[in-house]
């Protein structure tokens, strides 16, 4: 999505006066329309799926339970680590028609046969959640021609939600109580930047403990490269970056953890963008975890002008034709009328 923020600089010249300068920060952001997500599975597991599910061995809610069920689930296949038990896919955003088992079976488990189960959840932003934004000052954008940004002067932020630390259960029954996290000291307001797809202050963070959802991400820009921003007549028209990232997991309540740290790209082509990092590592007590970022959209540049429109020609009017034997007779009848009024008087 194309928008814009506009600030007002005053310059104060050497001559005292006072010019308003016609700089002004321009965000594009990595929304929507959108699919993909960021995922991460073999962190959270359970023997039994309806462990996994949050649910007791008659299958009904337990509200002690040590699960996660509000997020889709598969069985860790043979050959891989912790194979045989049930690992919650922690995804954000969250759409029931993420195709989890076709990406984690290739990414991570040698395509071997995946049956996800449990995703029931769509979030109402799945597609229009912005990843960040891409940052330019259009200081040198001229009104005509072509002009062009470079990629060093882009600057592409990650991370735009602030986080106040606040960890609280939301599935209803739960009796554990909530936690505040190493951020939050004095509430919201006081927290860091991280990115929106963190599960960590989500409805669907069941629980807050090493094992749960209580993850949240910070993704680095260690490079942008590429041609960068072009604009034709003042208009963005065109962009071409290619940006090393790094995306780094921590597990909230445990800042002695450190983090797990996924290197990627982000590739941004024209109207359109795409993530795409994935690995595994061990962080601490958690071997084999998996993380996977996919996310890709469009709408980057701004809606091009309708073409100018012509109006309607005017109908034409045909000319009538004489025929030049019928203007002879015409002549000739305006001759003999017009002798015949000459002899009356």
């Amino acid at each position: 999505m194309y928008t814009t923020f506009r600030t007002l600089a005053i310059a104060c010249a050497l001559s005292g006066t006072v010019t308003a300068a016609h700089a002004a920060p321009v965000a594009i952001e990595l929304g929507g329309e959108a699919t993909g997500f960021i995922a991460v599975s073999n962190f959270k597991n359970s023997s039994t799926q309806d462990g996994i599910e949050g649910k007791d061995t008659n299958g009904d809610f337990n509200p002690a339970h040590n699960g996660l069920p509000e997020y889709p689930n598969y069985q860790i296949p043979v050959g891989s680590t912790n194979e045989g038990v049930f690992t919650a896919i922690i995804a954000s955003p969250q759409s029931s028609e993420s195709d989890y088992a076709s990406l984690f079976s290739v990414e991570f488990h040698g395509g071997a046969n995946l049956t996800v189960s449990n995703s029931l959840i769509t979030q109402s932003d799945f597609s229009t959640l912005s990843a960040g934004t891409l940052t330019y000052d259009d200081a040198n954008v001229i009104p005509t021609g072509t002009s062009t940004i470079a990629a060093a002067d882009i600057s592409v932020d990650l991370n735009t939600f602030e986080w106040d630390g606040n960890v609280t259960p939301e599935v209803t029954g739960d009796s554990r109580s909530s936690f505040d996290g190493p951020f939050a000291e004095s509430g919201a307001g006081n927290g860091i930047f991280v990115s929106p797809f963190s599960p960590v202050f989500t409805p669907y963070n069941d629980g807050s403990g090493a094992g749960n959802a209580a993850l949240y991400y910070q993704i680095a820009v260690d490079s942008v490269n590429g041609a960068g921003l072009t604009f034709t007549d003042g208009v963005l028209t065109d962009i071409d970056l290619q940006i090393d990232i790094e995306v780094s997991l921590f597990v909230a309540p445990f800042a002695t953890f450190g983090s797990l740290d996924f290197p990627g790209t982000l590739n941004v082509d024209g109207d359109s963008y795409t993530f795409d990092v994935s690995g595994t590592g061990t962080l601490a007590i958690f071997s084999g975890v998996n993380l996977l970022m996919n996310r890709q959209g469009t709408g980057l540049l701004p809606p091009a002008s309708p073409p100018p429109t012509t109006p309607p020609a005017r109908p034409t009017v045909p000319v009538p034709t004489l025929d030049p034997w019928a203007l002879v007779l015409l002549i000739l009848l305006f001759a003999s009328v017009a002798v015949a009024f000459h002899n009356r008087h």
